[in-house]
């Protein structure tokens, strides 16, 4: 009963009551079956789905670790629970930044997948999503779009268009052709998927209302500012009036909003918006979670462009410091915000000290990132312009070759003036990449059962995960 109350709760936007109360049932488990029980694994599950705040992700690690042991130990490596376990691990360590470790791992669960039941079996199209995700993640877009299409294609074969699996497919292949810069295909994708979302669940569904949300952040990334904004406007009022205004969902649309105020000049109502909200973040998700972060930064950009530097400058600081502290330095969040740093400290006249912010965001890329992800063509675009200001002609030249030659420039790049992680996407119980504002970089992620962001990471338990009792 406990852990069916837990996943309420968490429905219900409690993270930190989902939490306290899932560490409850591991407890209870481990004191009255023992640590290996097959009842205490899934709680231990439960337990590393429900942590989602600031610092979490290595905690969550090591629970996984821990049951994929056992799960190994007991039924053997290519035991199809063993493989969601594996599965869950892979998108563990892509929270924790370690994109190359969650592809190798996914394509092993991959292999066997596709080994024991098939190319075409839901689970299999599962890992499929999955690994397009993180593909995506390290630059191969193309890569990612091709496996998206074979789910879509596959799911409705087997499911039918307007199956919740379907819409979700096509969601994500929707939000790799915006990355691969096709915003009309992607805006076609989305309009069928909040056609069908209306048509079996209700306008006020929750799910519709995500479908809404994405389909409005395309509209923007098309110059349609007007009607991005009226129906970012439509779903907050939903939200609002089904979700309360504190809830996770609601405030990604608050914060999807006043990017879009952005985007339209009307820098005092973004202002206003983003100051309200971040007072709501700090409350809901705590001081340092990546949400709060995440709107710090958008706030300083804001205050940026309504000549309030001093203010930026102490809110990037703030940001930076506790994106460091809670995700590590060599966190491709945390490089991203660097990279956008270096191009704040370049424009206000410091291009030395954005040389040596963008050197350190290289050295953390060579680590962790492989030779073609986002951050590392950002970082060279921007150690190009900065070599330029510096009057370094060779390097920059160098630079920016290097960048070209990995994909910089490619249609995938937003249209000019746009705040390309700016606005959070998702689809229904998913786990998903949330897009953070021009300063905070590209890839801050957002995490939650009901998850959003275009590419969207599915759990390999199903919508149920690892309940169990």
């Amino acid at each position: 009963m406990k852990t069916y109350l837990a996943l309420a709760l968490g429905g219900l936007g409690d993270r930190a009551a989902e939490r306290d109360l899932q560490a409850q049932v591991l407890e209870m488990r481990v004191r009255t079956l023992g640590p290996d029980d097959p009842v205490t694994l899934a709680a231990m599950e439960n337990l590393a789905s429900a942590l989602k705040g600031p610092g979490d992700n290595a905690v969550a690690r090591y629970l996984l670790e821990q049951v994929l042991e056992a799960r190994d130990r007991a039924l053997g490596p290519d035991d199809q629970d063993t493989l969601d376990v594996k599965e869950t691990f892979a998108l563990a360590l892509r929270e924790l930044g370690d994109y190359v470790a969650a592809r190798d791992l996914l394509r092993q669960v991959l292999k066997a997948r596709e080994r024991a039941l098939g190319p075409d079996h839901q689970a299999t199209l599962t890992v499929k999503n999955n690994l397009a995700v993180v593909l995506a993640d390290l630059g191969d877009r193309a890569a990612a779009r091709d496996l998206q299409a074979q789910v879509l294609k596959a799911r409705e074969s087997a499911l039918g268009p307007d199956h919740p699996g379907t819409l979700t497919a096509m969601g994500n292949l929707a939000s790799t052709l915006e990355l691969l810069g096709d915003y009309a295909g992607a805006s076609v994708l989305e309009e069928s998927v909040l056609e069908a979302r209306k048509r079996v669940l209700g306008p006020d569904h929750p799910d519709t209302l995500v479908a809404g949300n994405n389909l409005a952040t395309t509209l923007v990334y098309l110059g349609d500012l007007a009607d991005a904004r009226a129906l970012q406007e439509s779903v907050l009022e939903a939200q609002e009036r089904t979700l309360g205004p504190d809830h996770p969902a609601t405030l990604i649309t608050r914060n999807n909003l006043a990017a879009t105020l952005m985007h339209l000049g009307d820098l005092a109502a973004a202002r206003e918006s983003l100051e309200s909200l971040l007072e709501a973040e700090e409350r809901v998700q705590g001081p340092d979670h990546p949400e709060t972060l995440t709107v710090m930064f958008t706030l300083a950009e804001a205050l940026v462009d309504l000549g309030e530097a001093a203010e930026a400058w102490r809110l990037i600081a703030r940001a930076l410091a506790a994106r460091e502290s809670v995700l590590g330095r060599d966190h491709p969040d945390t490089t991203a915000s660097r990279i956008t740093v270096a191009y704040a400290l370049c424009s206000s006249g410091n291009p030395v000290a954005a040389r040596d912010m963008l050197e350190q965001a290289l050295e953390a890329i060579d680590r962790t990132e492989g030779p073609v992800s986002p951050n590392r063509i950002d970082a060279m675009v921007a150690m190009a312009a900065t070599l330029g200001i510096l009057g370094e002609v060779e390097g920059a030249l160098a630079e920016a070759r290097g960048a070209l030659g990995r994909g910089a420039g490619r249609p995938g790049d937003r249209p000019g003036g746009l705040r390309p992680r700016a606005l959070a996407r998702g689809e229904g119980r998913l786990r998903a990449g949330h897009a953070s504002a021009g300063l905070g970089g590209r890839g801050a992620s957002r995490v939650l059962p009901e998850n959003r962001g275009g590419r969207c990471p599915e759990d390999p338990r199903g919508p149920g995960g690892a309940v169990s009792g």
